[in-house]
């Protein structure tokens, strides 16, 4: 016999098709938890130049100051570098936590 509040109820018996949606949309949450919490760490901007190499710009205390400052990068570089220096990009990379082994 199950509990109706569903405490300690039995587990409901699913097909394959919905256990498979069922992972997927795991997936997906996992997948946007860990980026939207992304955000909130430091950042740096990645600007690669044919010309100059790889820059670093930061770091930035968030993703979206990092968005903010890659976009007016952005901004400049079509301004000024688009005729004269094609190619290039720019990216906004997330800092990890350093690993101690």
């Amino acid at each position: 016999m199950t509990d109706p509040s569903g405490e300690g109820a039995e587990p409901e018996a699913v097909d394959g098709g919905q256990a498979a949606e069922r992972l997927r949309q795991l997936v997906r949450e996992a997948l946007v938890s860990d980026s939207v919490a992304d955000l909130d760490r430091p950042h740096v901007v990645v600007v690669t130049d044919p010309v100059a190499g790889v820059l670093l710009e930061g770091p930035y205390p968030s993703g979206w100051e990092a968005i903010t400052a890659a976009g007016a990068l952005e901004a400049e570089r079509r301004r000024e570098w688009c005729d004269s220096q094609p190619g290039g990009s720019i990216t906004v990379w997330p800092l990890a936590a350093p690993r101690f082994t």
